[in-house]
């Protein structure tokens, strides 16, 4: 039989136990659950990179320069002539080099056209950039003309001069909405965004008179808005203009525009201008 002082000391044992078990029960109620370690704001899961900015369209029509002989033959992969028009995209890394094209729209669906554009995209060198970026582009071959637009025109020019007017370029030069539009966008926005964009078609002029010093005329031009603002289609709607050439050029420079969103469908614009040499 133990004595009392053998009972004492397990009795202050068991005490001491049952403190220590009181004090973590306690702990866990009042405290919760231990913490979760945090994710660092470094991990791959929190952060993304951000998106590379596109470079201004006028940039990159500069870059294209010299090439559009090899573009244009791609037109011909297929060993057969074929016309409209391939966009493509494509990220520039910080040493200039060409990274990812893709196609973001064509009206040819043609593999062999598609992959020869992406080809000759692939050798371009941008030069040192400050940033990643990306480009975007595209590229027409042999605009297509807008169905009647000839006649159309001849009956302009003849009630032009029935109305004795010795010069109409100022009846058909600007931008106006088609009235068949089914949506709806102000004029003077869309103004504003072509004429911001006439370098482009002035770059495209000056190559042209490259080819030809005496080069001059009416370009008439006509495009249609679609509901994310973005150049859907461009026309010949009765250009008098000697360089198919540059009306491809200028045509691409049209695709390379942003507009607003309409509202309640697409936009149809019409864009008259007249280059004169000299």
């Amino acid at each position: 039989m133990p004595t009392t002082t053998s009972v004492d000391l397990i009795a202050r044992s068991v005490t001491r136990r049952m403190a220590c078990v009181t004090v973590s029960l306690t702990c866990l109620l009042s405290c919760g659950e231990p913490p979760t370690p945090a994710k660092h704001p470094s991990s791959k899961d929190e952060v993304s990179e951000a998106p590379p900015e596109d470079l201004p369209a006028l940039t990159v029509l500069q870059r294209l320069r010299g090439s559009e002989d090899e573009r244009r033959a791609c037109f011909g992969a297929s060993n057969k002539p074929t016309d409209g028009f391939v966009k493509l995209v494509w990220d520039i890394d910080r040493e200039g080099k060409v990274r990812k094209v893709g196609v973001e729209g064509t009206s040819v669906h043609d593999p062999a056209i598609e992959t020869c554009l992406s080809d000759e995209i692939a050798k371009l060198d941008f030069g040192p950039q400050q940033a990643p970026g990306r480009a975007r582009w595209t590229f027409v071959h042999q605009l297509p003309k807008m169905p009647g637009a000839g006649a159309s025109r001849a009956k302009q020019r003849k009630a032009a001069k029935h109305q004795h007017s010795s010069d109409d370029n100022d009846e058909v030069a600007g931008v106006s909405i088609e009235a068949a539009s089914p949506g709806s966008l102000d004029l003077q926005r869309i103004e504003n965004i072509v004429h911001a964009g006439f370098p482009l078609f002035a770059y495209c002029y000056r190559a042209g008179l490259e080819r030809d010093p005496e080069l001059g005329g009416l370009v008439r031009l006509r495009f249609v808005i679609d509901e994310e603002g973005a150049v859907m289609g461009v026309m010949d709607s009765g250009s008098e203009f000697g360089d198919p050439s540059a009306l491809d050029c200028m045509a691409e420079g049209i695709f390379a525009l942003s507009f607003p969103r309409p509202i309640g469908g697409d936009v149809r614009v019409q864009y008259r201008i007249v280059f004169e040499s000299g």
